[in-house]
């Protein structure tokens, strides 16, 4: 007969080999059952597959947001315009955004002071061209630039009730590099707004005035001012539109 302590080892060995075969058919046998139509209407196969559609629907959101953003960002960087202004040995130097198709463009009214001459550097032409400075708003620092050009890609605005706290949005601005104005890209959240502006958890080199915010529809969100430490502000868009008068 079996000592207690043999008995013992085989219950143990029972078990391990239950959670053992417990384990292989929730890993391998289930999943493998549960996409084979022969077993599609067992009750448990069902039950097992209902439990398992919410992970399958929360990693396509997830697919489908990263590849939103990257679009978006494409989009952007086209939109997004590099803008110079000298006046002698004077100059100042930020970023701009298109805002309709035939030549309309804001930026910051303090990145174009008057007397200044502007050029503006588009994201696919190698030759900057001439802004013309039609209007200027120095208490919310926005200015309403023209150049010479037709067809140009646009984007839409956002609405000011989809800006919410913890709105993901990103940036895209353009910095100098001699003769040229490359993109660079910045992603964060809203971390407040109000009607006048919209702070953001993102922090940046003052290169990036001017720069545009955008949601993950690629709608305008803001125009972007950098503060001393690096902050990023937004002027909201309905302040933008509501100047420009689109």
């Amino acid at each position: 007969m079996l000592s207690l302590l043999g008995k013992i080892l085989i219950v143990l060995l029972v078990f391990c080999l239950g959670a053992a075969g417990g384990i292989w058919a929730q890993a391998f046998l289930l999943p493998y059952a549960a996409t084979q139509p022969p077993f599609l209407d067992w009750q448990f196969i069902k039950e097992w597959n209902s439990k398992t559609t919410v992970l399958r629907e929360i990693q396509q959101i997830v697919v489908n947001r990263d590849e939103a953003i990257e679009r978006a960002i494409e989009k952007a960087q086209k939109l997004v315009v590099g803008v110079r202004s000298a006046k002698g040995k004077q100059a100042r130097e930020g970023s701009g955004f298109i805002a309709t198709s035939d030549g309309f463009i804001i930026t910051l009214a303090s990145l174009v002071p008057q007397g200044y001459a502007v050029t503006v550097y588009m994201a696919e032409d190698k030759e900057p061209v001439v802004g013309q400075v039609l209007k200027r708003d120095t208490q919310n620092d926005i200015a309403l630039l023209k150049i010479e050009k037709s067809n140009l890609p646009t984007t839409g605005f956002a609405d000011a009730n989809s800006v919410k706290l913890g709105t993901p949005v990103f940036l895209v601005g353009r910095v100098f590099e001699a003769e040229s104005a490359f993109a660079l890209v910045n992603q964060g959240i809203v971390k407040g707004f109000s009607k006048d502006a919209i702070s953001t958890n993102i922090f940046e080199q003052s290169t990036l005035q001017g720069s545009a915010l955008f949601d993950i529809a690629g709608r305008i969100v803001g125009l972007n001012t950098v503060d001393k430490e690096g902050k990023v502000v937004s002027i909201p868009s309905a302040l933008l539109v509501s100047f420009a008068r689109f």
